[in-house]
């Protein structure tokens, strides 16, 4: 049925579920691996959009725990993904006629590569979604045919792509195994690999055979968010948990936003290890953001016990209710309304660096120039200039007029990284058509960004932990260097404004300072201060 069959990992289980305006919602089939424990509990909930009855079609994509006594980690997840279709037109007259199906299916991820789960996790996070467009022919012809209760087309579909439990297949799983088990000692893997964004091309090579991979949908995102994109990713890069609000979009669109924004904020190969050299003692954890995608009501006591990170949507404003099972919401902008804005949390906005690097970055994903004709929601979600920085401003004015050349110089640099990005995918003929190349640029400069900010904070921990190494000291010198142990300030870790200047932040921010002060205190268990250690004078 298509030809990227033998690229797709097996599925496990392969369901339809059903909504019916007198009995409401039933799983009507379902297939499942022999002598599997895969559960298939609150599927019918998950696999139907919320307010199905204004719904003709929809993609959803979700995950659900591995048997049902399983709490839901990232260990212990299965990927799935169902395709939703009215028999009718959401305007028919008569309600009683219209039936309303969801076909989907469920990846074990440990499926992928013989029992091996890809170090590159997004690889496992996009497995289901190369099925989307087989599911939906399926569905759409099944349904035409109006025999709801032959199911033999959906047999023959989990035949033909489930998991071979042969023994070529098991033999290839025992010779993965002790491959895997003879690397465990080695500390230092392969540095001649590209970032993660050249793992895109490379790892993940779905991107460049489908035409509806979830990476396509990233310049959407940046449209819709504008400026506040890059919240988004800081929020991301700190491993918040990320609840976006899903109530006048496609629900197939915001769960490859999910998929997205884990993507921006995964962190480079390139920089990944030095970060464990610098002592971050959960990078594997770290690495990715977590995508759950679709949830709703029957996923809140998983929500509440997820640790870790995560990026989820959801049509259940309910959810918003209930602090506790997420940290920040996002709310996204309707395109058919003018007067719609996005909002982050409580009204967290843009910096005015990000809104310059938005107007660089949108510049070249479009082909248009955005400058003072800008949206008005645009400058809306953008932080006016503080009055910190008018001070400063107005001093450099009466002193130097170097200030404003420094951000020329800025906003130049920016858009020499973004076309650098840009630059590195186009000309290739017949390697990427053009909104590839735009993605994979895309990717490539926050991946950029990521390695800007690591690695000046990198610089800074190991430039701290030389400064207060303990030398040897004679025993005249005890009482000195107790007095240097038991100082907690020593163990802060202090970045300057300037710092923050030079990881590509707006040193005037608030939100950037936190923002550096936690990313230290989540990646490598360290305190930091913005300021100065001499007279520990902080600015913020």
């Amino acid at each position: 049925m298509s030809t990227e069959t033998d690229s797709r990992a097996p599925i496990c289980a392969m369901f339809i579920s059903k909504f019916d305006v007198h009995t409401g919602f039933a799983l009507e089939w379902s297939q499942v691996l022999t002598g599997s424990s895969v559960s298939l509990k609150n599927l019918e909930y998950k696999s139907l959009p919320s307010g199905l009855h204004n719904v003709e079609k929809d993609v959803i994509a979700f995950v659900q725990p591995r048997n049902s006594e399983d709490a839901l980690g990232q260990d212990s997840i299965l990927y799935g993904l169902s395709v939703f279709r009215q028999n009718l037109g959401v305007e028919a007259a008569s309600r009683e006629d219209i039936k309303m199906y969801s076909l989907g299916v469920l990846i074990d991820p440990k499926h992928l590569m013989q029992g091996v789960i890809p170090k590159w996790r997004p690889t496992i996070y996009s497995s289901t979604w190369l099925y989307a467009r087989d599911l939906e022919k399926l569905l759409k012809h099944w349904m035409s045919l109006e025999d709801y209760s032959n199911f033999a087309m959906f047999d023959k579909f989990f035949e033909e792509h489930k998991l071979k439990n042969n023994l070529n297949n098991a033999f290839r799983h025992i010779v993965k195994s002790v491959n895997q088990a003879r690397k465990v000692g080695i500390d230092e893997p392969i540095l001649n690999q590209k970032a993660s964004d050249g793992s895109l091309a490379s790892t993940d090579s779905s991107i460049s055979k489908s035409s509806n991979h979830m990476l396509l949908f990233l310049s959407s995102l940046v449209d819709n968010l504008g400026p506040l994109i890059f919240q988004v990713w800081k929020l991301a890069l700190l491993r918040k948990k990320i609840l976006i609000s899903n109530t006048h979009m496609a629900i197939e669109d915001t769960c490859a936003y999910n998929y997205c924004i884990s993507i921006l904020s995964s962190i480079p190969v390139d920089i990944s290890m030095e970060i464990k050299k610098c002592g971050s003692q959960s990078f594997e954890r770290l690495e990715f953001l977590q995508p759950l995608y679709s949830v709703g009501i029957n996923d809140m006591t998983t929500l509440e016990g997820f640790t870790g990170g995560y990026v989820a949507n959801t049509s259940d404003s309910i959810l918003f209710d209930k602090k506790k099972l997420y940290d920040v919401s996002v709310e996204l902008r309707d395109p058919s309304n003018e007067e719609s804005i996005p909002k982050i949390g409580d009204n967290i906005k843009a910096t005015q660096r990000d809104y310059k690097k938005f107007l660089v970055l949108s510049e070249l994903i479009s082909g248009d120039k955005h400058d003072s004709s800008s949206p008005d929601w645009v400058h809306k979600v953008t932080e006016q200039t503080s009055l910190r920085e008018f001070a400063w401003l107005g001093f450099s004015w009466w002193a130097t007029a170097g200030e404003n050349s420094k951000r020329d110089d800025e906003l130049s640099l920016e858009r020499e990284l973004v076309s650098k990005n840009f630059n590195d995918y186009s000309g290739q003929p017949g390697d990427y058509p053009e909104d590839i190349d735009r993605v994979l640029g895309t990717v490539g400069y926050f991946q950029d960004l990521t390695i800007k900010i690591f690695s000046m904070l990198i610089d800074l921990i190991n430039n701290h932990n030389e400064d207060f190494k303990s030398p040897d000291y004679d025993d005249e010198d005890d009482d000195q260097t107790r007095l240097v142990e038991n100082n907690d300030d020593d163990k802060i870790i202090w970045i300057s404004p300037n710092d923050i200047a030079e990881m590509g932040l707006d040193p005037y921010s608030s939100f950037d300072a936190q923002f550096v002060v936690e990313l230290v205190e989540v990646w490598f268990n360290r305190r930091a201060r913005i300021g100065s250690y001499l007279g520990n004078f902080c600015c913020f």
